[in-house]
C-alpha cells in the first residue's frame, strides 16, 4: 500500500511540474514580438544583421541561450513560411538612417545586356532599383517587383531623378504571374532563396521569350543550383562571395 501511495505521489509531482512549466508562446505572438522589435532595433543595412541583433535582444531580456535558440528557430521558420515575412524586414532596412543607396548596376548585368536590343525586362526583388533604373536608361521597358513598399518608393524616386521611369509593382516573387514568353530579360539579384528551386526555374524559363536572357546573382553559400542551369547556361562567373549566372533561352 505504501509503495502504491509513493508511486501516486511521484506521478502527481511529475504532472504538477509539467503543468507549471511555461508553455511555448503561439507563433503569432512570437512573430508579433519580433516585428515589434524591428521598429526599435539599431540601424541595419543587411538582412544577416537582423537575427544577430535579435538574439542579443533576447539575451538582454534574460532569455536563456536554449530558449533564445528555440525562439530564433521559430522566427527563421516563419520567415520561410509566412508570405509577408520579409516585408517588415526590408521596409525597416530601406528606412534606416544607416542605409545608403548604391545607384550603380551590378557589373554582371552591365556585361550581360551589352549588345542586346532592349525589350521587356523584369527585375525580381528590385529593391531600391539600381538595376531597373539602369535598364530603363538603356531603353528597356522595365517592370520591377518587390514586396517592400519602401523599396518601391525609392526605386520610383531614383527613376524620376534619372529622367526615366519603371513600372514598380508591389508583389511577392513566389506568387507573381510571370506569364508565358512575356519577357526579353529577367534579372534576379540576391533574390529569395527559392530562386534555385527547379519548379521556380521552370516558371522563369517559360516566362522568357525565345532568345530571352536570364541574369541571376546569388550568395555563394546558397548551395542549390541557380535557375539558369534549367535554362541552359551560356555564361557563369563565380567569386568567393557571389555566384553569378547568365543564360539565354533557346527557341
Amino acid at each position: 500500500m505504501r509503495r502504491v501511495s509513493a508511486c501516486m505521489v511521484f506521478l502527481l509531482l511529475i504532472m504538477t511540474s509539467a503543468a507549471a512549466r511555461p508553455q511555448p508562446a503561439p507563433d503569432d505572438k512570437v512573430w508579433a514580438d519580433f516585428v515589434g522589435w524591428l521598429h526599435t532595433m539599431p540601424p541595419i543595412t543587411q538582412v544577416v544583421s537582423v537575427l544577430k541583433l535579435y538574439g542579443k535582444e533576447l539575451a538582454g531580456k534574460g532569455v536563456t541561450r536554449e530558449d533564445a535558440k528555440l525562439t530564433m528557430d521559430r522566427v527563421l521558420r516563419m520567415m520561410r513560411d509566412r508570405p509577408d515575412a520579409w516585408r517588415p524586414i526590408f521596409n525597416r532596412i530601406y528606412t534606416t538612417s544607416g542605409t545608403t543607396f548604391n545607384p550603380e548596376p551590378t557589373p554582371l548585368l552591365v556585361r550581360a545586356v551589352e549588345g542586346h536590343t532592349p525589350g521587356r525586362a523584369l527585375d525580381v526583388g528590385m529593391g531600391q532599383g539600381r538595376n531597373a533604373v539602369f535598364l530603363a536608361m538603356k531603353g528597356w521597358n522595365v517592370t520591377g517587383i518587390d514586396l517592400a513598399e519602401e523599396g518601391l518608393a525609392a526605386a520610383r524616386a531614383q527613376a524620376t531623378r534619372a529622367g526615366t521611369s519603371v513600372n514598380a509593382l508591389l508583389a511577392d516573387a513566389a506568387t507573381f504571374d510571370y506569364g508565358r514568353e512575356a519577357w526579353d530579360l529577367i534579372v534576379i539579384t540576391y533574390g529569395p532563396g527559392f530562386t534555385g528551386d527547379p519548379p521556380f526555374a521552370e516558371r522563369l524559363k517559360t516566362a522568357l521569350r525565345p532568345g530571352g536572357l536570364l541574369v541571376v546573382e546569388r550568395r555563394s553559400w546558397e548551395s542549390r543550383p541557380t535557375p539558369s542551369r534549367g535554362a541552359g547556361s551560356s555564361m557563369a562567373i563565380t567569386s568567393s562571395s557571389t555566384t553569378s549566372s547568365c543564360a539565354t533561352r533557346s527557341s
